[in-house]
């Protein structure tokens, strides 16, 4: 097959890398795809790597549009987008009002001027008769020209383009030149909170690839897409805590290096907490205070989300050591891995407010506390869908005070509180739900193959059971 696989950032390669590399493996053509405005100030460098282990992998980029209708069809999709909102009716409020500052920073002055000072605009735009005629507004916009001409040049079997529902995305032109030209579409949810938490998807795909039942719930209710459409893979993005190779990598200790006992305090990002320095220095003081002797000669290791460093950098507290690793640097080399998992498995347990990385520290079998103080009850920090479904999965350990977070990580320390029960109830609830030896990647690959060869017209779960039941295994 030659398969174009569109993918907005090249920051966002390693949430399909295990997809990637199982249909390069299967020696099909895949080419990449991605926007180099967004990919600004990123490392390409897990890009690279897989390309290199691959001959068939080529990396490209794709443009978006440049034309007079460009301006009108980002406010349009974006005013679509702020809608959706009206169908989640529990998300915290922030992420609709972020959603219309999107819509107006893409808007003329004058629209600008008047969405910014007259507030009932929000509501208008987002009611059900506006939202249809945008909707339909935008089936009667020309195709951008540049996607239909790749499109007919590249002649794919099948499209694959991701995110699609972020701000501004391009990726929804080629989807709908794809359609146009009879050509399969394929969309693979992004990460755990895209359905929830970003924009919508202006276009229906052959197949949507999401991680679970709760999101596939979400892409029909809030985004509209027909269940027949919806493929449940589990996380590729998760692979990794699954594949013994990665972890068998030989790296340097991890940086800096911290001799005694250590906590490992996973930062979020600036939207769900702007500054959590004053409550991981409080943490700090408390533990330097506790007559608690399991507690004694117990430092903490900071690591800031890559795009939350800065007031991290500023800390000056003995008992913190700051893990600074640049915006670019997240775990998506093997070496890059093998220091983040080092990390987490040499620390005594896992604390932070709401980050990926606390569900990755459960995958290393780790136990992590979600310190949500009381400050942060009423925000989205702890109130946003995605976040309330893991906090209802009782995977983490919720510590809403310093004080409760301090009685949980002294029974921790003593004996284990979660089990190892618990944690596959959660791997096969969230992650991996077709059952915990099957890779996810390898279940969207097939979902991707199965545009071409799946000529009886079976459904994708028909399909996926006459494979399995034909070679005995799925790659």
């Amino acid at each position: 097959m030659k398969i174009m696989f569109l993918i907005r950032s090249v920051n966002h390669f390693t949430f399909h890398e295990s997809t990637i590399r199982y249909l390069a493996k299967n020696g099909h053509q895949v080419h990449l795809y991605f926007n180099p405005e967004w990919s600004k100030g990123f490392t390409d460098r897990a890009v690279k790597l897989c390309s290199k282990q691959y001959s068939n992998i080529s990396i490209n980029w794709y443009e978006g549009r440049k034309d007079i209708w460009r301006k009108i069809v980002i406010a349009l999709r974006e005013t679509v987008s702020l809608g959706q909102y009206k169908n989640q009716p529990d998300q915290h409020h922030f992420y609709m009002d972020r959603q219309y500052r999107y819509l107006i920073q893409c808007c003329p002055k004058p629209v600008k001027f008047v969405l910014t000072r007259i507030s009932i605009f929000k509501p208008i735009l987002a009611s059900y008769i506006i939202q249809i005629l945008i909707s339909l507004t935008l089936k009667i916009i020309p195709e951008h020209k540049n996607s239909r001409n790749l499109i007919k040049e590249q002649k794919p079997d099948v499209v694959v383009a991701t995110p699609a529902n972020l701000r501004y995305s391009d990726e929804t032109d080629y989807l709908i030149s794809a359609k146009k030209c009879n050509i399969p579409t394929v969309i693979p949810v992004h990460s755990w909170d895209n359905l929830t938490t970003k924009g919508t998807f202006n276009f229906t795909p052959d197949f949507m690839l999401v991680w679970n039942k709760y999101q596939s719930k979400e892409a029909n209710q809030i985004h509209k897409i027909p269940l027949n459409n919806i493929v449940i893979t589990g996380s590729p993005f998760m692979d990794k805590w699954f594949d013994q190779s990665t972890k068998d990598i030989k790296n340097n200790r991890i940086s800096p290096p911290i001799k005694s006992k250590y906590i490992l305090y996973l930062g979020s990002s600036s939207n769900i907490a702007p500054n959590e320095v004053p409550e991981l220095c409080k943490l700090a003081d408390t533990i330097q205070q506790t007559n608690n002797k399991d507690l004694s000669n117990i430092s903490i290791l900071a690591r800031p989300h890559p795009a939350n460093e800065k007031r991290f950098a500023k800390i000056n507290h003995p008992l913190i050591k700051t893990w600074i690793r640049g915006r670019d640097e997240l775990p998506d080399s093997p070496e890059a891995f093998h220091e983040f998992n080092t990390a987490i498995n040499e620390s005594v347990c896992v604390i932070g407010i709401n980050t990926t990385g606390m569900i990755d520290a459960i995958l290393a079998g780790k136990e992590v506390i979600a310190l949500v103080p009381k400050n942060y009850k009423n925000s989205n920090a702890y109130n946003a869908a995605h976040f309330k479904q893991i906090l209802n999965s009782d995977i983490f350990h919720e510590a809403n005070s310093i004080g409760q977070c301090i009685d949980i990580l002294s029974k921790i320390i003593v004996k284990p509180l979660k089990t190892e029960e618990h944690t596959k109830e959660f791997i096969g609830d969230f992650i991996r739900p077709r059952g915990i030896n099957y890779s996810s990647g390898e279940i969207a690959g097939l979902c991707i193959e199965s545009t071409n060869k799946n000529a009886d017209g079976n459904t994708f779960e028909e399909y996926l059971k006459k494979t399995i039941l034909e070679t005995g295994k799925i790659a």
